[in-house]
């Protein structure tokens, strides 16, 4: 049985200017590089988003990381098998070395309401933030905005605000 991923051609998104001014860079890979030089975050330990979060994702045909890089590609889906040959790639030696990956996959199961990329990303770090086993244990920022100091619960328009740096409130109990 072979676990080959689909080949595909990219635009790397420098996260800043490479020496010579370029932004960007095509590249040639599998479905693996793309998803690294994409958004690693969303691979790396777990869980690992559903398939119909990863075609969300894919269908965009874009991640914009700004200051993290990121990636330009022709949307496409994945099938079953395309996202089960996948998840079998993240658990070999290469996969976990590429994606920083020290324990076996697991799918995250979100709720029904959780159908986009972007709120799979929010519900991944409420999730991980409520866990208390994690260092920090908190659902509430804060930042500086126009003078003010602005707090409020962990969001969707918490991460929107990329003008601003949050930072973590402790929770007293």
């Amino acid at each position: 049985m072979t676990n080959e991923l689909r080949p595909i051609t990219y635009t790397y998104l420098f996260p800043v200017s490479d020496e010579d001014g370029s932004t960007s860079e095509a590249r040639r890979g599998d479905l693996s590089d793309l998803l690294r030089d994409a958004d690693s975050y969303l691979f790396s330990g777990n869980p690992v988003p559903p398939l119909w979060i990863m075609n969300d994702f894919l269908a965009t045909g874009l991640s914009d990381l700004g200051m993290g890089g990121g990636a330009r590609w022709e949307p496409f889906a994945l099938d079953e098998k395309e996202y089960a040959d996948f998840l079998r790639y993240l658990d070999t030696p290469n996969g976990r070395q590429k994606f920083y990956r020290e324990t076996a996959v697991k799918i995250a199961t979100p709720p029904p309401d959780v159908n986009t990329k972007e709120a799979y990303s929010v519900w991944k770090i409420r999730d991980a933030m409520a866990d208390p086993k994690h260092h920090f244990n908190t659902t509430r920022v804060w930042a500086m905005i126009e003078g003010e100091i602005v707090t409020m619960t962990l969001g969707e328009a918490m991460l929107s605000r990329r003008d601003v740096t949050w930072h973590y409130i402790q929770n007293s109990d």
